[in-house]
């Protein structure tokens, strides 16, 4: 009967060995699954990390982004802060802009904006080049009017490359010559949706900066 047992007790112990070798071995087998699951997902994170920096890394400051009219940002400040500059100008194209008139200077300024009474476009135009501002000359302001990065009226198209550089496009139409700057929010970090710069040259002089940031 001793014997019986001990042969049994025997198989039985090694029986359970083998299990739990078995176990140990399917164990060791799922760990290394882990790992190559987790090497997977490490790597994967790893590109698009790195696709994503990249895509950050396309975007460029463009030196011919100069969003500043006449003391204003473009695309960042509503109505109120051109009227606590210069006063409320006079209403044009159905209270969708509104204008001044700089006497010594002989140019006009206009701020177009858009539904959220943001400022969308900023104007400065020599008063004898468009002449349909005449209603502007009921409000008066004084000032340089001229771009954030200097550019004023009167200036040649060889001193607006030397700030801006080469334009997008060029164009001469009825014997004015334009400038034409472009680029958005996906492209550079300082537009805040789409930026369009304008510049109209008569006599090499410059007459008319029209500057946007908006829809």
């Amino acid at each position: 009967m001793f014997y019986l047992f001990h042969f049994m007790f025997f198989y039985a112990t090694d029986g359970l060995i083998f299990i739990v070798e078995i176990l140990f071995q399917q164990s060791l087998l799922l760990m290394e699954e882990s790992k190559f699951m987790l090497t997977k997902l490490l790597t994967l994170m790893f590109y698009i990390f790195l696709s994503i920096n990249v895509f950050a890394n396309t975007k460029t400051a463009h030196k011919f982004v100069d969003k500043k009219v006449a003391g204003i940002p473009i695309g960042q400040y509503s109505e109120e802060h051109a009227f606590n500059l210069y006063g409320k100008g006079v209403p044009i194209q159905e209270g969708y802009a509104f204008c001044y008139f700089n006497k010594k200077q002989g140019s006009f300024l206009i701020f177009e904006y858009g539904t959220d009474k943001f400022i969308e476009s900023g104007i400065i135009v020599r008063q004898d080049y468009e002449k349909h501002y005449e209603k502007c000359k009921k409000k008066e302001i004084a000032g340089n009017l001229q771009t954030g990065k200097g550019i004023k009226l009167g200036d040649s198209p060889k001193s607006i490359i030397l700030v801006y550089g080469e334009p997008d496009k060029k164009e001469i139409k009825d014997r004015i010559l334009i400038f034409e700057y472009h680029t958005d929010f996906r492209k550079d970090p300082q537009v805040t949706l789409a930026y369009d710069a304008y510049l109209y040259f008569k006599g090499d002089k410059l007459v008319k900066i029209s500057i946007h940031d908006g829809d």
